[in-house]
Order: C-alpha cells, then sequence, then structure tokens
C-alpha cells in the first residue's frame, strides 16, 4: 500500500499551507502538476511526467517531512491541504494526479474545489467498505472494527514495511512514529464514505479514473461506477494491475496519464509530444 522514493537526490524545501509546513520536492519544467503518494508513503519519484511537466510532489500530512498537528487524518483535511499548496505556491489552475489516498484526496479536491484543477487523474480511490476491502484490512494489519491496527502484529510479520516507514517516516518522530501514523491511516481506511451522486456531479475538471483489474482492495465495478458518475470523465483500467499498479505496471500506468495529461488544458500541453 506503499508507493513512493524517497528522492534523496532531489533538494526539498518547505511551504506554509493550512497550518503545516509542507515538505515538496519539485522536478521537471512545463505546466505544474501535483503528484499524491498513497497512505503510509511518500512522495513519488516520477520521471515520466517530470520530461513534459512541472512536478511538485509533497510529503502529505503527517508523512515524511510533513507533520500532522492534530494527530487525525482524513480526505476532506488531504483535499483541504492541496487546495492551500496550490495557494501558497500561487498556482493557476495545476493538474492534480493522486493514486490510493492520493486518489481520494484528489477526489475529495474535486468535490470540494471544483475550480482549482486544470484536471484530475483519481487512481485506485475507494469508495465503499466492501468486504473484501475490510477482509484485507484485517490480513494484513490486524484492523478491528474500530480502525486500530495491531502494531505488533504487523511489527512481527511485515518487517520490511516498517524498515519503510522508519526510513521514510522517522523525521517525525523517530522510528516509532510508524505505529502513529499507522494508527491514524487505518483510522481513514476504516471511516465509511458517505458520497451521494450529487457530490460526484461537483467535479467539473476533466476527470481521469484509473483502476487495477486485480486490485485486492477495490472492485473495478466502483471504478465503474466513479467514471459514470462524474460529468465527462475517462476510465482506465490497468490490465493485470494489483493495487500497487503504480510500480507493478508502471509502463501502462505512466502510458495512460501521461495520454490523458497531453490532451488536456493549454496548448503548450497539448502540442508535447508523448515520450
Amino acid at each position: 500500500m506503499a508507493v513512493g522514493d524517497p528522492m534523496a537526490d532531489i533538494p526539498g524545501q518547505y511551504v506554509a499551507a493550512n497550518g503545516l509546513e509542507v515538505y515538496y520536492q519539485e522536478y521537471g519544467v512545463g505546466p505544474p502538476v501535483i503528484v499524491l503518494h498513497g497512505g503510509t508513503g511518500t512522495i513519488f519519484h516520477w520521471t515520466a511526467l517530470g520530461a513534459h511537466f512541472r512536478v511538485i510532489a509533497p510529503n502529505t500530512r503527517g508523512h515524511g517531512r510533513t507533520a500532522n498537528p492534530t494527530g487525525v487524518l482524513s480526505y476532506q483535511m488531504l483535499a483541504d491541504d492541496v487546495a492551500a499548496l496550490i495557494d501558497a505556491l500561487g498556482l493557476d489552475r495545476p493538474f492534480v494526479v493522486g493514486y490510493s489516498d492520493g486518489g481520494n484526496a484528489a477526489l475529495e479536491l474535486g468535490m470540494r474545489y471544483p475550480d482549482i484543477a486544470q484536471a484530475l487523474v483519481i487512481g485506485a480511490a475507494w469508495l465503499r467498505l466492501t468486504p473484501a476491502y475490510v477482509e484485507e484490512m484485517q490480513s494484513l494489519l490486524g484492523v478491528a472494527g474500530d480502525g486500530e491496527p495491531d502494531i505488533d502484529r504487523v511489527a512481527q510479520e511485515h518487517p520490511d514495511w516498517v524498515a519503510y516507514w522508519q526510513e521514510t517516516h522517522g523525521a517525525l518522530g523517530g522510528p516509532d512514529y510508524w505505529q502513529d501514523l499507522l494508527r491514524q491511516v487505518c483510522r481513514m481506511w476504516m471511516t465509511p464514505h458517505d458520497y451521494s451522486e450529487a457530490d460526484f456531479q461537483r467535479i467539473t475538471a476533466p476527470t481521469l479514473v484509473v483502476i487495477g483489474d486485480r486490485d485486492e482492495l477495490i472492485p473495478v465495478e466502483d471504478g465503474v461506477t466513479l467514471y459514470r458518475a462524474i460529468p465527462g470523465a475517462e476510465l482506465a483500467v490497468v490490465p493485470a494491475g494489483d493495487h500497487d499498479f503504480p510500480l507493478s505496471r508502471g509502463r501502462v500506468y505512466d502510458a495512460v496519464v501521461l495520454d490523458f495529461l497531453l490532451r488536456q488544458g493549454t496548448d503548450e500541453v497539448r502540442s508535447m509530444p508523448p515520450s
């Protein structure tokens, strides 16, 4: 569920937004695109986009080097943070590309701030607590009905994940901070949405919905539901794509997203040839 790259070779910086000091990295030249990572992940290293766009890749609230003073997480908060980041950086309707939790944040952004983005890519966003979703949370993380993970079990069964989380999030609170982060994201993951058809109708930006056909958390049918509910949306189903399709099927994902973005927006964007 964690996708990203610390990108230690690219200097990062902070900007004040929505009461946070948001850490982000920036690379590439062209129209701006904000890329939002998944839960417990960190900054995307997305060279395919950097060849065409000015990529702005933040650590979202509570992740990497962006602290979360509230101690709680919600997709509404993440969307508000993105809107504040856009304002703080003086961006004029950037593209916003989100995956997993970042996809849900992009979805919320489109509903709450319909005029803020040039276009949206909503990847691997979940709409409902399906039995398969709940079962996977219980199996992977020992998540109970109250959204609390089994920290001891995670440490024992997934030492590689823990080592990754300690490396990428330790700056916020030391080697044990991952435990607080996991509790926060699990509560968010297990909080049901209450979306209506009217909520999706508020999205006016061109939107691409991306889902893997073998996503173990999110059924393809939910991606289709979202695609049909958002006015004018497009749908891409990644073949042989599990929930981590930006990594496991990266070449396909990159091509689909680039094709969509290069067809949107300004003449400057549309004139760019694909890589």
